[in-house]
């Protein structure tokens, strides 16, 4: 009932808007994904005040998530990287996926380097229920909220889907070293020289606190607040 009041959006894309709010509420509200929010736990959330912001600013200056120019952003992302016009990401496409919503700043890097390791969205296609093995906009909005607002990780278990390459239980710098050194090469070729990737990973398991070393198990990575800067 709100979204006709927010300006500088079309009708028909109102469902759009309205998947994109509904998607992150849900992914920091409903990590157990039982597809329902207490009312008490939105109401405290910052979340909400980032709702009102929109709403309550009659020129739109608030630039978050609800604001009309990330939705149209969002959409227009997904738009660009679904090639075929088919309304539907397949792996291929999700690969081009560049960083910068809803953040105002980018990642830096040319547009034709992603960030993102392809082991990591070819995980995401694994591990996560696709339909026909391609991505809708629900899901690519599950996506964006994921990686964007990282090092929040509201959802770990979502990122230890993908990291457990083997369903060992447990992941080694063996496996992280794996998943960045794609990344790593895409920094060096863009002409970023990023710390050599044995001190990166060496600190990512210094900061998460752990049984025995250079092993995370599935619990340990589930409540370690620093679970978002592994991911």
């Amino acid at each position: 009932e709100s979204v006709p009041t927010l300006e500088k959006l079309e009708a028909d894309f109102h469902p759009f808007y309205c998947c994109g709010a509904l998607r992150h509420i849900l992914w920091v509200h409903d990590p157990t994904t039982r597809g329902r929010v207490k009312i008490a736990d939105l109401m405290r959330s910052g979340i909400m005040e980032e709702w009102l912001d929109v709403q309550l600013s009659p020129q739109e200056i608030p630039r978050n998530w609800f604001s009309a120019s990330i939705a149209t952003q969002l959409y227009e992302k997904f738009l660009a990287l679904d090639v075929r016009g088919e309304g539907m990401l397949r792996l291929e496409d999700l690969l081009h996926y560049k960083q910068g919503i809803p953040s105002v700043v980018d990642d830096g890097l040319p547009k034709e380097v992603s960030p993102i390791s392809e082991l990591f969205i070819e995980r995401v296609f694994e591990t996560t229920k696709m339909y026909n093995g391609e991505m809708d906009y629900k899901k690519f909005v599950d996506f964006v909220v994921a990686v964007e607002f990282l090092p929040q990780c509201h959802r770990p278990l979502f990122f230890w889907h993908i990291f457990d390459l083997h369903d060992e239980g447990y992941i080694t710098p063996v496996i992280v070293n794996y998943f960045f050194r794609q990344t790593h090469a895409k920094l060096v070729t863009a002409g970023v020289q990023p710390p050599p990737m044995e001190l990166i990973v060496q600190e990512l398991f210094d900061i998460v606190h752990t049984a025995q070393p250079l092993m995370i198990t599935k619990e340990e990575f589930l409540v370690a607040p620093q679970a978002g800067l592994l991911s």
